[in-house]
């Protein structure tokens, strides 16, 4: 220990004699490691830990599919997903769970808060406990017994005041009154949705015996031995005894299995690793670099070596030395690097819009933590080794007996340049590599961007309403109300069209049917084509500027009760079925 910090002491006396070079190199490696430790912390929070949950990898997501339609993610059915629950042994905590919006009218200021409905044992499937109160239970799942809510750390900061009697307290959701049992604490925001409150899931009997609607995800979480290939069988075979038990909802539907992190980083994936393969190349230059640099640096401190080496130093002693001084550089650089990360995350966080952050799993958990920190310790003593052995290697080999002789050339000169010149060689490589990714990547950002998503955004202001409570409960009452909320908005100065549509075009949200050509023959069961499908008012599709290729567009005859149903259909599904 001692001669490691007689090494260090004697390496910072001979950085600061050449101040230049040390800050040439120490910046170099700071950009290097500063971007990957903004990117490590990035997928650190979104791709290894996006869940605040204990053993996430042992919880999946479970899915209905349809292997003849091509739906490997389908949503689950209510009668369904109490037979599964029911049966599985491999899975524990069996939990569904679908998004809901509430119209929260406590106070003087009515509030639209994004929810969710879920099973009680959602939160013994995450592991959560709540910060007051309690989570939900089997019995809030009865019918008739729901009428209760547990709400997230920001909605009791926000509205409540952090106020700590608010368990017990009845607050009005959608025209009902419901009592607040419990407060989760600030880590737990499942589903990544930016909901704010839970409810239970309960059906009456009618609904509950229901296998046609499917709308719910299902998770749950692998008993202690089970692995998830057992889960996939058990799973395959509890549809199987489903499908012949009720073959007209249930022909040809099997389920299965997917990594809770694998479905909810899919999207983020892809791009992140390449961002980070981005940042390992940065690095990689910036070793070469500054390797190029002390091997330009070695040759005015050969005479030095030489006579260290004559007074009896190994080779070894020299190159530890040297080594010792190109891990204090990268120490140093990688000191200004988590400067650099720090900076660079939090510009990350101000340039991402809220509305798109609240979705993603586990942003509001980047940052430069300790994981991070130990990573760019580990890098930067990985860094200072990579650029130092070899021009400290190089360095002890010339031979002393020439390096002392006055204006002598030195036999390590040829290979030094070889090595400089396989150095420069590899930094023109790795920038190159650099350049043309960074080329493809704008290039298809353009592309990308240059899409028509086949209807004009431009000038498109959006809103989202959901009617709720018992003044709402007949159809009748909410075609009056969206009839007349139209006529009014449509009224309005500089509104040139308005239309409304319950799914909107590129959202979160999907709806999807299965269909038949009447005239021919039937498919056999379970192997029905499946579409998405939308309903909109007359006026949507004219103010979305969405083209008619033939035909003619909904009109105002066809949104009355007594009218003849008819469906507007896209070019795919003409040009497959027609």
């Amino acid at each position: 220990m001692g001669a490691l910090i007689q090494d260090v002491r004697y390496g910072l006396r001979v950085l600061a004699k050449q101040p230049g070079f040390a800050c040439v190199a120490v910046l170099a490696i700071a950009l290097g490691v500063g971007a990957n430790t903004t990117i490590f912390s990035t997928v650190d929070a979104l791709l290894l830990r996006p869940f605040s949950f204990t053993r996430p990898d042992r919880v999946l997501m479970v899915w209905e599919r349809l292997p003849q339609a091509g739906v490997e993610r389908g949503s689950f059915a209510p009668a369904n997903f109490y037979d599964a629950r029911e049966r599985t042994r491999t899975l524990e905590n069996l939990s569904a769970y679908y998004d809901k919006s509430y119209n929260l009218s406590e106070g003087d200021e009515p509030e639209r808060v994004e929810g969710t409905v879920a099973s009680a044992s959602l939160f013994a499937a995450a592991d959560a406990r709540p910060a007051l109160g309690r989570t939900l239970n089997a019995q809030d799942e009865e019918w008739g017994k729901d009428k209760v809510v547990v709400i997230s750390d920001g909605l009791w900061r926000r509205r409540f005041g952090a106020d700590t009697s608010v368990v017990g307290r009845v607050i009005r959701l959608n025209g009902a009154g419901y009592t607040v049992v419990g407060v989760m604490p600030r880590s737990f925001s499942f589903p990544p949705n930016g909901g704010e409150m839970w409810t239970p899931l309960s059906f009456d009997a009618e609904d509950s015996t229901d296998r046609g609607d499917h709308f719910m995800r299902v998770l749950g979480r692998l008993r202690d031995g089970a692995t998830p290939a057992q889960a996939d069988a058990e799973l395959a075979s509890i549809a199987r005894q489903i499908e012949q038990q009720y073959p007209d909802t249930n022909t040809g539907r099997t389920f299965g299995t997917q990594s809770l992190n694998a479905y909810y980083t899919r999207g983020a994936r892809p791009f992140l690793l390449v961002l980070l393969g981005a940042v390992g190349f940065v690095l990689l230059l910036a070793c070469a670099n500054v390797a190029n640099l002390l091997l330009v640096r070695g040759a005015g401190r050969q005479k030095e070596i030489a006579i260290r080496m004559a007074m009896g130093a190994s080779r070894a002693r020299v190159v530890r030395q040297l080594l010792t001084e190109a891990v204090v550089l990268a120490l140093t650089g990688g000191a200004l690097g988590v400067l650099l990360a720090v900076w660079g995350v939090a510009l990350t966080e101000k340039a991402m819009p809220q509305s798109l952050a609240r979705y993603i799993p586990g942003w509001e958990n980047v940052g430069v933590n300790n994981r991070a920190l130990l990573f760019t310790l580990a890098v930067s003593v990985v860094t200072g080794l990579v650029f130092g052995l070899a021009p400290a290697w190089q360095a002890t080999r010339t031979s002393f007996n020439d390096a002392l002789k006055e204006g002598g050339r030195t036999s390590g000169a040829g290979v030094r340049s070889r090595l400089r010149s396989l150095l420069v060689v590899a930094e023109v490589t790795l920038s190159l590599v650099l350049l043309v990714g960074a080329g493809l990547m704008i290039k298809s950002f353009v592309r990308t961007a240059r899409v028509v998503p086949g209807f004009d955004p431009s000038n498109v202001v959006v809103m989202d309403l959901t009617l709720a409570g018992e003044r709402y409960e007949k159809a009748e009452a909410r075609t009056q109300f969206f009839q007349q909320f139209l006529s009014k908005i449509g009224s309005l100065p500089g509104v040139e069209r308005v239309g409304a549509v319950n799914v909107l075009p590129m959202s979160r949200s999907n709806t999807g049917a299965s269909f038949k050509v009447v005239g021919r023959t039937p498919p056999p069961k379970g192997q029905e084509p499946e579409a998405g499908w939308h309903a909109s008012s007359p006026g949507y599709t004219a103010a979305m500027r969405i083209p008619l290729l033939r035909g003619r567009y909904l009109n105002d005859q066809d949104d009355r009760q007594d009218a003849p149903r008819v469906v507007l259909i896209n070019e795919l599904l003409a040009s497959r079925f027609f």
